[in-house]
């Protein structure tokens, strides 16, 4: 215990830690306008879960996992049947199915099943990285992203479908895809967008990316929320309006989920661009520690998990940051670590856990 407790990177959680108290700041300034702290104290105790999680995972040999085919897909049947489950007892929440309501609480399958996408493509290619010029293993990969992704997608959360498309791509590029392959997998993946646009896209979706072109073609319509969010972000000034103050697009209620899907937005508004650039700062400092954990891996397991979860952080931080400054549409994609829910937080605590279990036991 002693021994893996030295060996974990505890700048590495730090960072995270960090992050994760910038939405907890946020959470405050909210509530003291609303005086509703449900949310604060929920975010606490997940947090303080994750952190125990991080403390714990590492006692376990994550890199056995490699030779544990049964472990790695009883636990992807089991996120296809979450997911499928969502059908059936999940209520519609925000227009989607994609939480199952516990009480008070909800849990959201899909932050989990992107962590197990990361094992089991870490798993698939690092046992066939010789054998990747076969295309039947292409093949094979695809459909295992395939379905998770068809479910996410009609829940409809397209923004999590092609997170989970992102992962399996990526990893794949990381293991060593001919030039031939990918070019391939990118004119199926165009058609196929063409497709989805012509014959299954709904009319909010399709909303979504006009929108993204011009958000002043319907202002107080589908525009709506990226004005409100580009709005809020600048109206932080250089050091932001602070935590007390009543009259922001957030608490004045123009700024709609302010403390998810624009958390970025309500944090540049109190700590304007002096705490964006401390924010960027601290992400920095934590994709420097999982590269520098990247480069000590001793084998293309370790190799490919890593690089699958700094591919999986990095593409939602780029994301949502895009979307909150009208660069990308909006997806309903959550900022790593800031925005408010406990199913995201604690998920990428694992994927931390699961980077510490592999700098310990390499180690040893």
């Amino acid at each position: 215990m002693l021994f893996h407790l030295k060996k974990i990177d505890w700048w590495l959680l730090l960072f995270a830690i960090l992050l994760a108290i910038s939405g907890l700041l946020v959470l405050v300034s909210l509530s003291l306008n609303s005086n509703d702290w449900s949310f604060f104290k929920r975010q606490i105790i997940f947090l303080i879960i994750s952190f125990l999680v991080v403390i714990f995972l590492p006692l376990l040999d994550i890199r056995a996992l490699k030779e544990s085919s049964l472990f790695v897909f009883t636990l992807y049947f089991l996120s296809l049947l979450l997911l499928g489950g969502l059908f059936l007892f999940a209520p519609v929440i925000r227009g989607t199915k994609s939480w199952y309501a516990l009480g008070e609480l909800t849990f959201e399958p899909v932050e989990i099943v992107k962590v197990v996408f990361v094992l089991l493509f870490a798993k698939y290619f690092s046992q066939r990285h010789v054998e990747l010029y076969q295309a039947r293993h292409i093949i094979l990969s695809g459909f295992y992203a395939f379905f998770p992704a068809v479910l996410v997608f009609f829940q409809p959360d397209f923004g999590s479908a092609m997170i989970l498309i992102l992962l399996w791509l990526s990893i794949m590029l990381v293991a060593g895809i001919k030039r031939n392959h990918l070019l391939i997998i990118l004119g199926i993946g165009l058609l196929a967008f063409l497709v989805l646009w012509n014959f299954i896209f709904t009319k909010e979706q399709k909303e979504r990316f006009a929108t993204f072109l011009n958000p002043y073609i319907d202002p107080t319509g589908s525009g709506y929320h990226i004005i409100q969010a580009i709005i809020a972000v600048g109206s932080g000034g250089l050091f932001g309006k602070g935590f007390s103050e009543p009259l922001t697009q957030a608490k004045l209620g123009f700024l709609p989920e302010a403390h998810t899907d624009f958390v970025f937005a309500s944090f540049s508004e109190i700590f304007g661009l002096v705490g964006i650039v401390i924010l960027f700062l601290v992400f920095a400092l934590f994709f420097w520690r999982l590269f520098k954990m990247l480069k000590t891996c001793q084998d293309n397991f370790s190799r490919l998990l890593v690089s699958g979860f700094i591919i999986l952080i990095g593409a939602e931080v780029f994301i949502n940051i895009a979307m909150n400054i009208g660069l990308l549409p909006i997806t309903g994609i959550p900022l790593p670590f800031l925005s408010y829910g406990g199913s995201s937080l604690l998920s990428l605590f694992i994927g931390i856990g699961i980077v510490e279990s592999i700098k310990v036991h390499s180690q040893q």
